[in-house]
């Protein structure tokens, strides 16, 4: 090992330095344990600050500066110092970057490329959460106790699709989770899937959801004025070992399917939304049965495309508001005499009997399957039904 960093700016401190001032409001540098500047402004800290910080997680502050050492093993790599203004909160930011660092000041040392380490650890992210590896072999690798149970946090930015910068924006926002989730803990992974970001936090806590829901909130609120989106985070829940991680993020990507429609939602939990989770499971084995229909719903949902009616629609919120007619005609934005018109007429062209409660749970199962509110749930779309023979006729 050679006895000093390499020459040149180390792009992954120099981005973890941008994300520390983006959170901060501060300017940064970055130091090696000789006490050479790597990024930012120099500074010349006095030496009993330079031995404070040399045994790593200590946060040293002296009027508007504050520092905190990096560590590895006993063994000093360097410190990251943060100029703002006096009194600032910083402890948080600064612990989660001093644990990031590790790895990329170790590959600075080894004259590495920190590019290609930070890739392929969060590449082997990636396929613990999405099962494609065996855990066993992907937990050696990252260090990680195979049988540790661990939460799993999902992110969404719900950045609009014609953006410019989304990817950018994106890779940035995931530097600041991998910060807040190292605060919280040293071993946390953080990795991108489905348009979303996501962090595996190994637990000892067996009960974690209320810790987690008060650490995403405050996530999402520096993630919401950093990137100026409507962000929104999912606590999945707990897997038990590594294996099941896959599955308690399919529940997180869930949760966040369910809160899409509530911007003002910044997260929500299993247990806030198990309902929902419930019922997004049950209308995916319905989606999988086409076979499955009450064939006079999908007609009506036809004969709206095709006369510019809202029957279908009306129907569907008439039987969520447990037959509010004042309720459901307020979220349509109609008089209540037009609900009642058109739930009549639905029925009509149907065949309903909405007094029969097992009709109604159909047409509320059905009617939500064929996402006829655009406002509602954004639940699974199945493919258009082909109408039946019996066209519904006016």
């Amino acid at each position: 090992m050679s006895s000093g960093p390499a020459d040149g700016p180390p792009g992954d401190l120099t981005a973890l330095a941008a994300t520390v001032a983006a959170l901060t409001g501060g300017r940064v540098t970055v130091q090696d344990d000789a006490g050479r500047t790597l990024v930012g402004p120099a500074l010349t800290p006095a030496p009993d600050v330079r031995r404070r910080l040399r045994t790593g997680e200590e946060i040293v502050t002296t009027d508007d500066l504050h520092a905190i050492g990096v560590a590895e093993g006993g063994r000093p790599l360097g410190s990251i110092w943060v100029r703002t203004r006096p009194g600032a909160d910083v402890a948080e930011t600064l612990l989660g970057a001093a644990r990031l660092a590790v790895p990329r000041f170790v590959d600075l040392y080894h004259r590495g490329d920190p590019a290609a380490r930070a890739a392929t650890r969060e590449d082997l992210a990636h396929s613990l959460l999405t099962g494609r590896l065996n855990p066993a072999s992907i937990a050696a690798h990252l260090g990680v106790d195979p049988d540790a149970a661990a939460s799993v946090v999902a992110v969404d930015l719900r950045d609009p699709p014609n953006r410019p910068g989304r990817e950018v924006r994106r890779a940035e926002a995931a530097e600041i989770v991998s910060v807040h989730a190292a605060a919280l803990r040293g071993d946390a992974l953080v990795t991108h899937a489905c348009g979303q970001i996501y962090a595996m936090l190994p637990e000892k806590n067996t009960d974690p959801e209320r810790t987690l829901s008060a650490w995403a909130d405050r996530l999402v609120t520096a993630l919401r004025a950093y990137t100026r989106t409507p962000v929104q985070a999912a606590v999945g829940g707990l897997a038990p070992d590594l294996s099941a991680i896959p599955e308690v993020k399919l529940r997180a990507h869930q949760i966040l399917k369910i809160i899409a429609p509530d911007p003002a939602r910044t997260v929500a939990t299993h247990t806030s939304v198990r309902a929902g989770v419930v019922l997004l499971d049950v209308l995916d084995l319905l989606a999988q049965r086409p076979d499955v229909r009450h064939p006079a719903l999908d007609d009506l949902a036809v004969h709206d495309r095709e006369h510019g009616t809202e029957l279908a629609r009306s129907l569907r919120l008439y039987l969520d508001a447990f037959g509010d007619v004042g309720k459901a005609a307020r979220a349509l934005h109609v008089h209540p005499n037009t609900l009642r018109h058109r739930v009549r007429r639905a029925a009509e062209l149907t065949g309903l009997d909405l007094d029969d409660p097992d009709e109604r749970l159909v047409a509320m199962l059905q009617l939500r399957l064929l996402n006829t509110d655009p406002t509602g749930p954004a639940f699974p779309v199945p493919a258009p039904h082909r109408p039946s023979r019996r066209s519904i006729r006016t």
